[in-house]
């Protein structure tokens, strides 16, 4: 094919001004066109291709576009446009000049299942056993696919991350034993249906890491938002609530659908370390799993949940009714099982006659001897953030807001205490070893996350941060500079410790001055003036 660069360069000149469309001089490029076919008499082998129409700029107007693209059909040359027209959908401007410069239209409709077992066979022909997975699950990946206009790449990389998360899970599955290796089987599908929502998401920008908690909220609110309840209120935005509510119905993910994995959020959105056993400690703990087997408290709680709880004999379900009360006075249960443990005692209008002041006041007591069981494990975090996100002024009786009410002032009260140690540990780490100290808020994301937040400078006298200021060394000092350049760099942040400041700041000024004449350490010297300014502006921005 003969293609000069001069109808190269006419061809293009459009493009090169999508930013600028309105200065396009149309009748410019037509009188280019018309003398480059008189200097060039085989634009007839001229072909042109526009994919992705869809796609355009949004500052090109179809109408611009399709008049430039008719400009070149005028000079004979051939054009092929590829475009999604679901996604263009009714636009006025596209149907009304389309039709005009269009000779054949030819409707791709692909076998989006076999297209699908075609990229599964291929890219994964090594390993039988994922393959069998995908073919199990054939019927979900079409559909995923479909509700994301047939956009093979976002399903692609759905199945790349699929791999990559159950290639690390199924690690560790030779290990799992009795009731864990049931629940595993049996959530299996479950675990496919988050992962690849997760990923296909993630990888259209629609969400990131920053939704992780609106995604832990949604098993509260899943019923909510299907009946469209105007009282869907648990994000931390209107947009958050939108976004999720939009992905959940186009996915129609239901109650018993939606388990969340926050070790895979966390994963797919953040890039953090996954391995099996990070991903079995959540699930058996999600799934109240002890030494691989369910507890009997749990067995009996779990028959008691509506659609099992029909299968019962009535004696058998008041029976059932009573040993889990039993469980639940002795602190058995995780945290907001006991606001479900509540409704299933007042439901069906009190079938045991209960004193229900009495039982409130032993659950309550159970309740706490609960929350001190864990609140030291890795169960508390998760426990006590469900057990804060379960209400609902719209489906709580007037007991259980009570009860609510109680458990918040307990697990404020554990919070409170738990935050008092952490603070004081990690006073204790920054003055005791300021290098570990560092290096941990250099590497690990959580413990900087907390430190940023956490007023914990206060915990430390002024002596005690002249002293390390003191001992560390010249390579310390320059990171002690750094760290509290970046601690106070937002106004008000930790005006807390601002005491502790000041005070440094006097003693610190103190010693520069009686040593300035007399030191033989003029490099430590001068590095005691940079921490001197340092502080200096840090009073300065938290005042």
């Amino acid at each position: 094919m003969k293609v000069s660069g001069r109808i190269i360069k006419m061809a293009l000149q459009g493009f090169l001004s999508y930013k600028q469309i309105e200065n396009i001089n149309l009748e410019s490029i037509t009188e280019d066109t018309a003398r480059a076919s008189n200097e060039f008499l085989d634009t007839n082998e001229l072909f042109i291709c526009f994919d992705d129409l869809e796609r355009k700029d949004s500052n090109l107007s179809f109408a611009d576009l399709i008049g430039y693209i008719n400009t070149l059909v005028d000079q004979n040359i051939k054009i092929l446009i590829i475009c999604n027209e679901d996604i263009i959908g009714e636009d006025d401007e596209y149907k009304t000049h389309i039709e005009k410069i269009i000779g054949i239209k030819f409707p791709y409709q692909p076998d989006i299942s076999q297209i699908i077992n075609s990229i599964t066979t291929q890219e994964y022909a090594g390993y039988p056993e994922f393959t069998q997975k995908l073919k199990e699950h054939n019927d979900l990946l079409v559909l995923f696919t479909k509700k994301n206009n047939t956009n093979f790449r976002s399903c692609e990389y759905g199945i790349s991350i699929l791999h990559d998360c159950f290639s690390k899970i199924e690690q560790g599955l030779e290990n799992l034993k009795n009731d864990t290796k049931e629940e595993y089987v049996k959530q299996t599908s479950n675990i496919i249906r988050f992962i690849l929502i997760i990923a296909i998401e993630y990888k259209q920008n629609r969400i990131s890491y920053k939704n992780i908690n609106d995604f832990r909220k949604l098993v509260f609110s899943l019923s909510d938002i299907f009946n469209d309840q105007e009282s869907y209120q648990d994000s931390t935005t209107t947009q958050n609530r939108e976004i999720l509510t939009d992905l959940l119905k186009k996915y129609n993910i239901q109650t018993g659908e939606y388990r969340f994995f926050q070790s895979l959020f966390r994963y797919i959105t953040e890039g953090s370390e996954f391995t099996s056993q990070i991903f079995f400690e959540e699930f058996q703990i999600i799934f109240q799993l002890t030494d691989d087997k369910i507890p009997f408290h749990y067995k009996i709680f779990n028959q008691l949940d509506y659609k099992t709880s029909l299968l019962l004999e009535e004696e058998e379900y008041l029976a059932s009714t009573i040993k889990m009360l039993d469980y639940a006075k002795l602190g058995h249960y995780d945290l907001p099982e006991y606001l479900t443990i509540i409704f299933y005692i007042e439901r069906y209008n009190n079938p045991l006659n209960l004193n229900f002041e009495h039982e409130i006041e032993e659950l309550k007591a159970g309740f706490s001897i609960a929350a001190n069981r864990i609140k030291n494990t890795t169960s508390w975090d998760n426990a006590a953030f469900m057990f804060e996100n379960s209400y609902s002024d719209r489906d709580m009786s007037e007991l259980n807001m009570q009860f609510y009410q109680y458990g918040m002032e307990i697990i404020n009260i554990i919070k409170e205490e738990k935050n008092n140690i952490k603070r004081n540990e990690t006073a204790q780490l920054f003055k005791s070893d300021f290098t570990l100290f560092i290096k941990k808020y250099q590497s690990n994301g959580d413990f900087r996350n907390y430190v940023d937040s956490t007023d914990f400078l206060k915990e430390i006298s002024d002596h005690e941060l002249i002293t390390l200021i003191y001992r560390i060394s010249l390579h310390e000092i320059q990171l002690f500079n750094l760290f509290i350049k970046q601690r106070y760099h937002h106004a008000n942040e930790h005006n807390r410790e601002l005491p502790i400041l000041e005070h440094t700041i006097t003693m610190l000024e103190t010693n520069i001055k009686s040593t300035e004449t007399t030191t033989n350490t003029p490099r430590k010297l001068a590095l005691f003036k940079q921490v001197l300014e340092c502080l200096k502006k840090a009073t300065k921005a938290q005042s």
